[in-house]
């Protein structure tokens, strides 16, 4: 707990320089070796960039290349000789590789088994007997020709320099670059992103509804004090500013963060919004199918998706955080609500008891002035 109140100030300086909330010690790698666990799991990811930052053939491309790098390596020797690392690496000078040379336009041409024909219906020459060519130009056609449905979005002599070796080569060695440039997308942007949306346990609506309370609440604090202080009012009043200023602070607090207290309590979430889809076809009875999976991985994953809990906070690391913060939460609510409650005692002008005497006896001599009037008036 002490821990907890250490790193308030950080959190204050967060909240206030709207930075995103984030878990450091968390590394892609960890993700996607399921070493976490929801909300921060594979499969949490992965619906996080197909339906939030629509970037999922990433995360595809780095799961493809991995089984293909196994494949490649468990191929006998005289196998991986037919097949050879590319000579260059690659660099933005990659963009005058000659790759029109090895365009084939011809019918004729495009009749021997051994061109290549992506979906743009362009050919190209390949080296005759490599190994694993057909998967290799397989994710060619899905991650590197233009307007495929899963092109990946990096620079185009990246692409131009995997396209031009892969004709001369099936060596894993030929997507390094790309490779290198996406896993490092994944790991400072992605999972970034990815960990800020999944550490808030309600949707922006939600936050939106604190924010507005907050900001109703926000108000009435000053209009309770101007009117108790322009009629003179004691101060015992004004006892609803602590109430309000508290609730304000609360939900000021939770629309920051995106976390409500209770459930970070009770280690629940409400499912967010890029998850839904898959929570409705669950429902219904439907898992949604991953192409990219071994049927083995398939089958395991949608016994897990079979099985959870949607609902529930599981990753010990997020968990902590959601601890972490709660105790920030109640930190900054009732720092304020302190202040508030300060300022609402301090700030008086309500007479002296002498002064409210003379001013009560006036009052009392004035309405038995009245009632006496009242009774001598004729009928």
């Amino acid at each position: 707990m002490f821990g907890y109140i250490k790193t308030f100030p950080r959190s204050l300086r967060r909240w206030f320089k709207s930075e995103k909330g984030d878990l450091k010690e968390v590394h892609v790698q960890q993700v996607i070796s399921g070493q976490t666990q929801q909300p921060i799991s594979l499969e949490d990811f992965r619906l996080f960039l197909l339906n939030k930052e629509h970037t999922v053939q990433n995360l595809e491309f780095h799961l493809w290349l991995m089984e293909y790098r196994k494949k490649f390596d468990a191929l006998p020797e005289h196998e991986k000789a037919k097949s050879p690392p590319p000579k260059e690496t690659a660099s933005a000078n990659s963009i005058n590789l000659p790759l029109e040379d090895l365009v084939i336009k011809t019918d004729e041409d495009a009749k021997d088994p051994m061109l290549f024909s992506p979906i743009n219906d362009v050919l190209y020459k390949t080296t005759p007997g490599q190994p694993l060519r057909t998967e290799l130009d397989s994710a060619l056609q899905t991650f590197f020709y233009p307007n495929s449905f899963k092109e990946l979005n990096i620079e185009p002599w990246r692409s131009r320099y995997v396209l031009y070796n892969a004709c001369y080569s099936t060596h894993p060695d030929v997507f390094l670059d790309a490779h290198d440039y996406i896993y490092d997308y994944l790991n400072r942007v992605s999972l970034r992103h990815f960990l800020h949306h999944a550490l808030q346990n309600v949707r922006y609506s939600v936050v939106i509804f604190f924010y507005a309370i907050s900001i109703f609440l926000a108000f009435q604090s000053p209009l309770l004090l101007y009117m108790t202080y322009s009629l003179h009012a004691p101060r015992i009043f004004r006892w609803p500013i602590i109430m309000i200023s508290f609730l304000s602070a609360l939900l000021f607090a939770s629309g920051r963060t995106g976390l409500c207290p209770i459930r970070a309590l009770l280690g629940n979430r409400m499912i967010p919004l890029y998850e839904l889809t898959e929570y409705r076809k669950f429902k219904r009875g439907k898992v949604s199918k991953n192409k990219l999976l071994r049927r083995s991985r398939q089958v395991e994953v949608e016994d897990q998706v079979e099985r959870k809990n949607w609902k529930r906070i599981l990753d010990p690391r997020v968990k902590k955080y959601n601890y972490e913060v709660f105790t920030h939460i109640m930190i900054f609510t009732f720092l304020f609500c302190g202040v508030c409650t300060a300022l609402a005692i301090g700030i008086t002008n309500e007479y002296d008891p002498e002064t409210l005497a003379k001013i009560m006896e006036a009052m009392k001599a004035a309405a038995n002035g009245s009632a006496s009037s009242a009774s001598t008036a004729p009928a």
